[in-house]
């Protein structure tokens, strides 16, 4: 069996994120990765966009965990039930422009509990599309980026 091609995985990543509607996929981004909805509503898609300066195996990783975000928001009701910190922060901006409830320790670890739950939802998400995933690089880098969030 030969190596597996992680070209072909970003491939299928994303037609996958452009199905589900976001108009801007990159895979050469100059800063950190992240995800973006569109600016007049609170999870329709918009942009992922994924650090370039990684080998194909990590950005399809990246991806994985960027799309993991989108699998929690893209059904608002039920993320505002598994998350309720943070819809009601990101409704208070969405509706209001206030930004105080995006402040604070009990904000802070409900994103963290977010990015853990991505880190779920993308893991989950690459065995339905059939994307192998080595479990030590997945995990190794998993931890790189969840102790950046907490410093």
């Amino acid at each position: 069996m030969g190596r597996y091609n992680y070209s072909k995985a970003l491939d299928i990543l994303a037609q996958y994120a452009k199905d589900e509607g976001f108009k801007t996929v990159k895979f050469n981004h100059d800063k950190t990765s992240y995800i973006n909805w569109t600016r007049d509503s609170l999870n329709v898609p918009s942009v992922i966009k994924i650090e370039g300066k990684y080998s194909d195996e990590i950005k399809v990783y990246l991806m994985l965990h960027e799309l993991g975000h989108h699998e929690l928001r893209k059904d608002w009701d039920d993320f505002r039930v598994k998350f309720p910190i943070l819809a009601k922060a990101d409704e208070g901006l969405f509706y209001n422009r206030d930004r105080r409830l995006r402040k604070g320790l009990v904000y802070d670890v409900s994103c963290m509990e977010e990015e853990f739950r991505a880190w779920e939802e993308g893991y989950k998400l690459g065995e339905v599309l059939g994307i192998k995933i080595n479990q030590d690089e997945w995990f190794s880098l998993r931890s790189r980026c969840l102790m950046s969030y907490m410093k």
